[in-house]
């Protein structure tokens, strides 16, 4: 028995849906993964530049900093994995962990970057959100929201001595520096 004509176009709309999802997968790929290496690049020479301010000014947040955006790193290398494989929302949701690691990590080590955390992680999880999860915008307003407790908390709490970043200028200017390049840039 032949199909009717009814039939015949829903299963076409299907199809041409199906199309459509499997071109924006493969228009977001190349997206995605410049994000990953991005975020690689950026991982590695903030965690150089912290290292470098421990052991030529033995502040320990330096250190925590270095830490925190170190585990955002192994985040954001899984993420390269699951990017390669196609599976961007997996990548999506490590991608934004290490961002929430990352940033909360340096809150909890730094004060007086509030606005400049708030500012760059905001963005960048929107951002991210935008490239690895179009689709879950709940998903991003989510991270956004426990983004923004989270320094609440530790704005209220200081859990761990905080460093005043403005007392070390050069750390100040790289965190501002990053910020604005952020903002210019993507």
């Amino acid at each position: 028995m032949a199909p009717s004509s009814t039939e015949q176009k829903q299963n076409t709309a299907k199809i041409q849906r199906r199309i459509r999802t499997l071109q924006q997968v493969v228009e977001r790929r190349p997206l995605t993964m410049r994000w990953v290496l991005t975020m690689i690049t950026a991982a590695v020479m903030i965690i150089a530049v912290q290292l470098f301010l421990y052991f030529t000014t033995k502040i320990e947040g330096t250190l925590v900093v270095a830490g925190s955006v170190g585990v955002a790193l192994v985040l954001i290398i899984i993420a390269y994995g699951f990017v390669r494989r196609r599976q961007n929302a997996i990548a999506g949701y490590l991608m934004l962990t290490a961002i929430l690691v990352a940033y909360i990590g340096a809150e909890l080590a730094l004060k007086q970057l509030t606005a400049y955390f708030a500012f760059g992680g905001i963005t960048l999880i929107w951002l991210l959100g935008k490239a690895f999860l179009p689709r879950r915008r709940s998903v991003w307003l989510v991270a956004i929201i426990l983004y923004c407790i989270a320094l609440a908390v530790v704005n209220v709490w200081e859990p761990l001595p905080r460093h005043d970043a403005f007392q070390l200028s050069s750390l100040g200017v790289q965190i501002a520096v990053v910020t604005l390049l952020l903002g210019v840039l993507f």
